[in-house]
């Protein structure tokens, strides 16, 4: 359980969301808003959005208000203001979490010269080097704005510009994402990884099927794994483009497509398989190769700064591994060729230490203590 944050007096906190939209994959959604609601009771909590595209995918709790924002700026004033006011009225504490920078960027602009900016936490969920400029400018904007600005790897906090973090100094810092594990537990129930399920013939990867995720890296391998079988798991591009790589290398065979699913059944198609792999280029803190380590998949991961990270808080259990098909292939056949004892035990010390560094309850601990110093105007 989240412990109650000391001296924030129950029922008193109004934790506002800004997001660009809500959907079935939305972290700020997921594991933030609906998690929270779980546990803390003293929190009232309330969205605003952009879009609404997604919500009929996303079942939203009838006590958590969401509000679509105005499309002009005079507008989305008018609709902070009655918030803010009626929080007072209320006797509420009110903190903003800014999620999206587009969402982020209209917040500061139609909250200019209000004061409501130092009641703000604004949170960068991906890496900056590999957007665009765009959101490059519109980033920083919002990091400088906030009142504390978090991101969710130490690789992320690095990479941002060295001039933001000089100005931000103490008002920007990491908290690594989580996951969470009592939801992964309970689609589990008894299910536990037999030695069917700890097939290393058997790989499994989630994410969009976008280039930058680079499945097509993973399709190459399986031309050299003859009788190996890959899940992937995710929305595919318009161009279905690595579906007809896979007609093309003649490996449909083995490719199962599963679309989007529900995230009860993601954990369950992870768990009948012995490997999680993949060769994203870009990532902020990859939550599904946190959540194939909670069910007990073995990860085989590109070598990128944020995997990098996983792994160093995984007591050295695994590596990641360059952009090289031979040694990709070779790590493959070496975990095919292991005993069952050693997998399991492997995949039971994955459970653990995910457990351990990577919850949800961990990471919002975290939040709340910045929470606490924006309400005490300590930040």
């Amino acid at each position: 359980m989240i412990e109650k944050t000391k001296n924030i007096t129950t029922n008193k906190v109004l934790l506002v969301t800004v997001v660009d939209v809500i959907s079935t994959t939305s972290i700020p959604v997921n594991e933030f808003v609906l998690y929270r609601n779980k546990l803390r009771p003293d929190y009232e909590q309330k969205v605003f959005t952009r879009k609404e595209e997604n919500r009929g995918n996303v079942q939203i709790p009838a006590e958590i208000e969401v509000i679509k924002i105005k499309k002009n700026i005079k507008g989305f004033r008018m609709q902070i203001e009655d918030l803010v006011e009626k929080a007072r009225q209320k006797g509420l504490k009110i903190v903003f979490h800014l999620h999206h920078q587009k969402s982020a960027l209209w917040f500061f602009l139609a909250t200019m010269f209000t004061g409501v900016r130092e009641k703000t936490v604004f949170t960068i969920h991906s890496f900056y080097s590999d957007r665009d400029r765009k959101y490059k400018i519109s980033s920083c904007l919002c990091a400088v704005l906030a009142n504390y600005t978090n991101c969710v790897s130490q690789a992320a906090y690095e990479d941002y510009p060295k001039w933001v973090r000089a100005i931000k100094r103490k008002r920007m810092g990491v908290i690594l994402n989580g996951i969470d594990c009592k939801r992964i537990e309970r689609a589990l129930g008894s299910e536990e990884k037999h030695i069917e399920a700890m097939d290393m013939k058997r790989m499994v990867c989630v994410d969009r099927i976008i280039p930058i995720k680079n499945q097509k890296f993973i399709i190459g391998l399986l031309k050299y794994l003859p009788d190996t079988h890959l899940t992937l798991v995710g929305m595919e591009d318009e161009n279905y483009s690595i579906r007809q790589l896979a007609e093309k290398e003649g490996v449909t065979n083995r490719v199962e497509f599963t679309g989007l699913l529900p995230r009860e059944d993601v954990y369950r198609v992870i768990n009948k398989c012995g490997l999680y792999v993949t060769a994203s280029k870009v990532e902020g803190l990859h939550l599904s190769v946190l959540e194939a380590m909670r069910v007990g998949a073995i990860p085989l991961i590109s070598d990128i700064p944020p995997h990098r990270e996983i792994a160093a808080n995984c007591e050295k259990l695994f590596k990641p591994l360059p952009l090289d098909e031979n040694i990709w292939i070779k790590t493959i056949q070496t975990y095919q060729n292991t005993e069952f004892g050693i997998l399991k035990d492997l995949s039971n010390k994955l459970v653990h230490t995910t457990e351990k560094n990577f919850s949800l309850d961990k990471m919002h601990k975290q939040y709340d203590a910045i929470y606490e110093q924006i309400i005490r105007r300590e930040c």
